[in-house]
């Protein structure tokens, strides 16, 4: 995903990696937009980052397959 919500509001990907490097702050809870169940921010490889979900929700077309 590379968007979620912070406190009910959307967040980019890239906005959320840009904070927690600025300010080394890191824990934040994040929702998916789809499903509101809690998210973790990834940093990619090309440096733009994805959200995840915590743990897997087979209902929501958002989260990764499992493999």
């Amino acid at each position: 995903m590379k968007m979620a919500k912070l406190d009910g509001k959307p967040i980019s990907a890239a906005d959320a990696i840009a904070y927690r490097e600025r300010t080394g702050k890191k824990g934040y809870i994040y929702a998916c937009l789809e499903c509101g169940t809690p998210a973790r921010i990834h940093k990619d490889a090309d440096q733009e980052g994805h959200f995840e979900h915590e743990m897997r929700v087979a209902e929501c077309s958002l989260s990764h397959v499992s493999r």
